[in-house]
């Protein structure tokens, strides 16, 4: 009797008789491998990140490199026009820059103005067209959203015109309403 309720308690456990069979238990994992696995991701995440940089410092380093050989060779004039053209280069990707924000921030007024979503200010500025381009496409944009919201209003004010004439009685049947409603009493 006892080897009975031991074997059952046995089944019970393992899941080896009844409703769990062929079901494999779920794993657990201790605190060390948990911690082995974090750190496992870690590191990998780690080399990743570093030979992303390493290979962009490595393409950096070769650009510098080549521009210094570039500069070793060149006169005195040829040096200063250089460093002129390169100062000219920074200045113009700067002014465009702040052009660029200028921009942003009038289609950003424009965009209020027209009671519109300033979330379309992005879409607006990406080609960086002059202001009056950007000016005439949002009331463009205005202008659709406003009659198709209109469009909607009336559509869904809209109802189907009466039928003409009031027909209280079946065409089969030819019947009044004080007939029909004597029918369907039921006291």
């Amino acid at each position: 009797m006892l080897l009975k309720s031991m074997i059952r308690l046995h089944e019970a456990d393992t899941g080896t008789e009844g409703g769990n069979a062929g079901v494999e238990p779920e794993k657990t994992y201790t605190q060390a491998e948990v911690d082995s696995l974090t750190d496992k991701k870690v590191d990998k995440a780690i080399q990743t990140a570093l030979a992303k940089q390493q290979e962009e410092f490595a393409s950096k380093l070769e650009t510098e490199k080549e521009e210094a050989a570039k500069y070793a060779k060149m006169t005195a004039e040829q040096k200063k026009s250089a460093e002129m053209e390169k100062r000219e280069q920074e200045i113009a990707e700067r002014e465009t820059k702040i052009a660029l924000q200028e921009l942003h921030g009038e289609v950003v007024a424009d965009l209020n103005e027209q009671g519109l979503p300033i979330e379309l200010a992005d879409v607006f500025t990406v080609n960086g067209v002059d202001t009056e381009t950007i000016k005439g496409a949002i009331e463009k944009v205005s202008e659709t959203i406003k009659t198709q919201i209109a469009e909607g209003i009336k559509a869904g004010a809209r109802q189907s015109a009466p039928k003409s004439g009031v027909n209280l009685g079946s065409k089969e049947n030819n019947t009044s309403l004080a007939e029909r409603a004597s029918k369907a009493r039921i006291i």
